[in-house]
């Protein structure tokens, strides 16, 4: 049976660099202009599934709340690989002045992060689904 401390470790790590990620975002997009859509949305959109993917995991690490843990963590890695999918999936640029930009091993880094993420979640789902029984 694999325990599921390693992988909500690991599910913890990329939450939080998750959350850090959208703060700088959030910060650096404010700079620039004002939200268009209402603020409250906007902290939605920006920090629920990286917090569902903290507060889970730390209830799974925690040997606490095991099913809403893992529930929480397999929504916010939905949620992520829906983010990073969408924007690693190969498409036309509209305008064909825009040079593409070459930031391939970031690509590759971030569809490992999500593969690896996905792969711990599932894990973790399997072995608290199997000690159920």
């Amino acid at each position: 049976m694999v325990s599921t401390r390693p992988l909500a470790a690991w599910l913890l790590v990329v939450g939080i660099v998750w959350l850090l990620v959208a703060a700088w975002v959030m910060l650096v997009m404010s700079g620039i202009s004002t939200p268009a859509v209402a603020v409250w949305l906007l902290f939605l959109m920006y920090y629920a599934a990286p917090v569902a993917l903290i507060i889970g995991s730390a209830f799974v690490f925690a040997r606490r709340y095991n099913r809403v843990g893992v529930l929480l963590a397999f929504l916010a890695c939905a949620w992520l690989t829906w983010i990073i999918g969408s924007d690693l999936w190969p498409r036309k640029p509209e305008n064909d002045a825009i040079a593409p930009m070459h930031y391939d091993w970031l690509s590759v880094a971030l569809a490992l992060i999500v593969v690896l993420s996905d792969v711990a979640v599932i894990m973790m789902w399997r072995a608290n689904h199997l000690t159920r029984r």
